[in-house]
């Protein structure tokens, strides 16, 4: 159960006016474990829908909603109904929907609380009937059908729709007056910086893809839209980093972190913070992301920020992260060469001129995949070094998915750095729903 205002509160002992900052986070001891589900259920299968069709006619419409009236359906929610109804006030019970339930990506797209103001409550009755509270006139048969039963949660809605003129893109953030600086260690390297900024999310660069079909391209150093606001978007990679995994805020004391309710958590050493909820530390902080600060398997990035605090900028260097211990090769004068064969047809061959070589579908690689091959990682394998003497080639597997060794040997963990015979055949990307590629090597000949 997710919930979000007083409960939470005062477990924090926040008061009345602090109560506002909370966000929704995970509780086990709720007196209305099924309202924050049916809530969130109720706005995406009735607003949502609702928005969809609307925008088909109008397409800069938006719904804002003014006033509701909600009824349970059944006693066992009733119950909880007056328990979450006795937590506070119905401008507090209000900002509790939308910084709760309703404070999701598809929801918030099509629908504004700005006027907001009136809630009321009907009594749980046997001799009332469900199907006759209307959600829209845009329900088809089927909505219909499916209102007619019982359901556990019904809401009346007063709402109108109103043009909301979307910003082309989201200025650039004023810079603050203070110096907070960052060390990202993670695949990439060790590198050092200053943030120039107020907001900034860090994760791994992808494309998001939202339930209406609209995606978001996340890449380091552009200026993204979250939640309103304009932020810089910090990438960060690693084998368990989500797209939008931290929020960093900063201000005239300091700074704030927040974990957005990432796949794999943030830890504060061996210990995973709270998600969704916005955290004060001290003058600096050390954050792993996607994986606990002693568990090298997970290769959990770290990430350290300072505030206050003058530091000269540093290039990537090698990490723990990124092995050293292989050394880089100049231009080889007989190199060698990739085969690639994809379960779709595709074939490709390309010689490794250069080393490190990166295979994956970012255009930055040095081996681009194309993008039907969607479990193959935008960086999911480098060739570090080879050897012709040993027949044997370097590789190490940056991916999230992983690899399968289908034949030939391998010496050393592919996550860590390994040696793997020329006459090994690798698999990458398998899936059920996209096709996989199988990567050869062999040295470059004249009949090659």
């Amino acid at each position: 159960m997710n919930q979000f205002w007083t409960p939470l509160a005062k477990v924090f002992g926040l008061s009345e006016s602090e109560q506002k900052a909370v966000g929704a986070s995970s509780t086990v001891d709720s007196n209305w474990p099924q309202l924050f589900e049916l809530f969130q259920k109720f706005a995406t299968t009735h607003w949502v829908t609702a928005w969809q069709r609307h925008r088909e006619v109008s397409p800069k419409d938006v719904m804002s909603i003014r006033g509701l009236t909600i009824q349970a359906g059944n006693a066992d929610i009733q119950n909880q109904l007056d328990s979450w109804r006795a937590e506070g006030t119905a401008s507090q019970l209000i900002e509790w929907l939308v910084n709760g339930p309703w404070n999701t990506p598809d929801i918030r797209q099509c629908v504004h609380f700005d006027q907001l103001t009136e809630l009321s409550f009907l009594t749980n009755t046997a001799a009332t009937n469900n199907s006759q509270l209307s959600r829209s006139a845009y329900e088809d048969a089927q909505t219909a059908k499916e209102a007619s039963q019982p359901t556990p949660l019904a809401i009346i809605t007063d709402h109108v729709w109103k043009e909301h003129a979307m910003p082309q893109s989201p200025s650039a953030p004023e810079p603050i007056k203070h110096e907070v600086w960052v060390e990202i260690e993670d695949s990439r390297g060790s590198r050092q910086f200053a943030l120039r900024g107020t907001l900034f999310i860090f994760g791994q660069p992808k494309t998001m893809n939202w339930p209406d079909g609209l995606t978001l391209q996340l890449n380091d150093g552009e200026t993204i839209d979250w939640q309103g606001e304009a932020a810089v978007y910090v990438a960060i990679e690693g084998r368990h980093v989500s797209g939008l995994h931290l929020a960093l805020r900063l201000h005239e004391d300091g700074f704030d972190f927040q974990d957005l309710g990432s796949s794999n958590y943030t830890f504060d050493g061996t210990q995973a913070i709270h998600p969704n909820v916005w955290h004060t530390p001290h003058k600096a902080q050390t954050l792993h992301l996607g994986g606990p600060a002693q568990d090298a398997s997970q290769d959990a990035p770290r990430l350290c920020i300072a505030a206050g605090l003058v530091m000269t900028a540093k290039p990537a260097q090698p990490t723990p992260l990124r092995p050293a211990n292989v050394k880089q090769a100049p231009a080889l004068s007989t190199p060698l060469v990739l085969h690639l064969e994809g379960s779709n047809g595709w074939r490709h061959q390309q010689p490794l001129a250069m080393l490190p070589h990166q295979i994956g579908r970012d255009a930055k690689c040095d081996c681009v995949i194309p993008s039907e091959f969607s479990k193959v990682s935008r960086r999911h394998l480098v060739i570090e070094a080879w050897d012709a003497s040993k027949q044997s080639v370097f590789i190490r597997d940056t991916s999230t998915h992983g690899l399968l060794i289908q034949s030939g040997s391998i010496s050393g963990s592919p996550q860590q750095g390994a040696w793997l015979t020329f006459n090994s055949q690798l698999l990458i990307g398998s899936s059920q729903h996209s096709p996989s590629l199988t990567i050869k090597f062999a040295l470059k000949t004249s009949e090659t």
